[in-house]
């Protein structure tokens, strides 16, 4: 259930209410690959309420060729504590990371076998800039719970009640040059935990980008897999050889451990009816079950 409104100073509130009930039917709990996340043999269930306040105020400048807006944004979560029991198996809700895309999201884990619960408040702000040639859009924000009873890995930037920093700044200079940066600054000493760059440009015809990341996960527990720091670099190239036929291709490279980790390479068609691809993927890396492999994909 969601209502919006908005009010004669201009803010915008947004109401959601929403009851999900889970019936988990676990077996083989034992054979899970890491214990910690097996659970119990047997069949487990629970209600999970939620409430959400979303509010917002932009504030906007409009000038000969800019217009300018900051725009503060708060959502509120009310749920129950409590509700992520150990005898429920967790498969879908292992990895996760805080960053700028599920700031303001009262729902961040990736999966349902684990809830995100307790009273919580997401704030921060977005600048936006938009002239004839240059959009600019930056945002920055936190989260905070009354509560830290939700255990989230460690390195995430969600442990404790304070979350990290996190923000991301969006660069278009005209049609040819694209720039990206998103990070993630430590709550006490604003030091960067996460340091994204994408760097984007070319013409009409012929597109090339490289992307650079580092994550640093802050932790020397050796028997913490969950999360592992990154340092990753990684190129792309797309060609429209006409109107209807693009040739793209991108590689990625591990800088810890010196390794090739992806590379691809494939080919698109599309006119005003129709549209396929075929591409070509190498992986490399290996992760649990997971091996490497070599992938046809068609579209």
């Amino acid at each position: 259930l969601e209502t919006a409104s908005q009010d004669e100073f201009g803010d915008f509130y947004t109401f959601t209410a929403s009851l999900r009930g889970d019936v988990f039917h676990n077996s083989s709990s034992a054979l899970q690959d890491q214990p910690i996340y097996g659970g119990r043999d047997g069949t487990h269930s629970r209600l999970l309420p939620k409430f959400v306040a979303d509010w917002k105020l932009p504030f906007i400048k409009n000038g000969a060729s800019i217009q300018q807006v900051i725009e503060p944004v708060v959502s509120v979560i009310f749920a129950p504590n409590n509700k992520n029991s150990i005898d429920i198996t967790n498969e879908d809700s292992r990895n996760f990371e805080f960053d700028e895309n599920n700031l303001f999201s009262d729902k961040r884990y990736n999966g349902y076998d684990r809830w995100e619960s307790g009273i919580r408040v997401n704030y921060g702000v977005r600048y936006s800039l938009y002239s004839a040639k240059t959009t600019l859009i930056a945002t920055l924000g936190q989260s905070f719970r009354l509560k830290s009873s939700e255990t989230f890995p460690v390195g995430s930037g969600y442990e404790g009640k304070s979350s990290d920093l996190v923000g991301r700044l969006d660069l278009s200079l005209g049609d040819y040059l694209d720039y990206v940066h998103r990070f993630r600054l430590d709550k006490s000493s604003l030091t960067l935990r996460r340091n994204e760059m994408i760097l984007s440009g070319g013409t009409r015809n012929i597109r090339a980008s490289i992307r650079y990341l580092d994550l640093d996960r802050e932790t020397t527990d050796l028997s913490n897999t969950e999360l592992e720091n990154r340092k990753e670099i990684g190129t792309g190239i797309k060609y429209n050889v006409n109107d209807r036929w693009t040739i793209h291709g991108s590689w990625v490279h591990d800088l810890l451990k010196k390794d090739t980790i992806s590379y691809d390479a494939g080919v698109i068609y599309k006119d005003e009816c129709l549209e396929f691809g075929l591409r070509y993927e190498k992986r490399l890396t290996s992760d649990r079950d997971i091996t490497p492999s070599s992938t046809f994909h068609f579209k």
